[in-house]
């Protein structure tokens, strides 16, 4: 039997659209077997044509000063490929990750988005396709109290699970921890939960 291996990812933007808009927080941990591995925070300087919302970044609570001094983007990919080529073996495409997130699509579009700017088409090299949602596991599990709840976002769900978050909201690494703290819950307590 293979090694089970998880790349939990979240990421914080300038926008919503992966073609327009750019990552500036790339945050998760490796785990494989159930153990961590690995873990990773960049702070990322957009690109030059990347789209900067303001209102990303009232979200996120990044300024565009800020940004200017972050890590170099190629810098990044470079970094976190060699943080996956530790443990996959991109030229086996049976060595790969299982890519986790809550509404991992989104974070999901933006590495691959990411990965192209930087000149890389094959993120997908180092992950499986489709990735583990949270956000629809946890969508299944309560969807008995789900008109309790004023909106899915992240932090109201993790809420709802006695959760706090070990950091500030809309910081990636708080939001993977809180999104895998999530996971373990809805896994360990079966398909539905109140």
């Amino acid at each position: 039997m293979r090694d089970k291996k998880i790349l939990w990812v979240d990421t914080e933007t300038t926008g919503t659209d992966p073609g327009k808009n750019g990552i500036i927080q790339l945050a998760g941990v490796l785990e494989i077997n159930g153990q961590e591995i690995s873990s990773f925070d960049y702070k990322i300087r957009p690109f030059a044509e990347d789209v900067i919302e303001d209102t990303a970044l009232a979200v996120n609570g990044f300024t565009r000063e800020e940004l200017a001094g972050f890590m170099p983007p190629h810098d990044a990919r470079v970094s976190f490929v060699q943080m996956l080529s530790a443990h996959v073996d991109s030229y086996d495409k049976r060595d790969k990750c299982f890519f986790a997130g809550y509404n991992g699509i989104f974070d999901l579009n933006f590495l691959h988005s990411f990965f192209k700017k930087c000149g890389d088409p094959y993120f997908g090299s180092y992950v499986w396709w489709p990735s583990i949602d949270v956000s629809v596991m946890a969508g299944h599990a309560l969807m008995g109290v789900r008109h309790e709840l004023p909106n899915f976002r992240l932090e109201t769900v993790a809420a709802h699970f006695g959760i706090q978050p070990e950091g500030e909201a809309h910081d990636a690494m708080t939001d993977i921890r809180m999104t895998m703290e999530i996971y373990r819950r809805l896994v360990s307590s079966g398909p539905t939960v109140a």
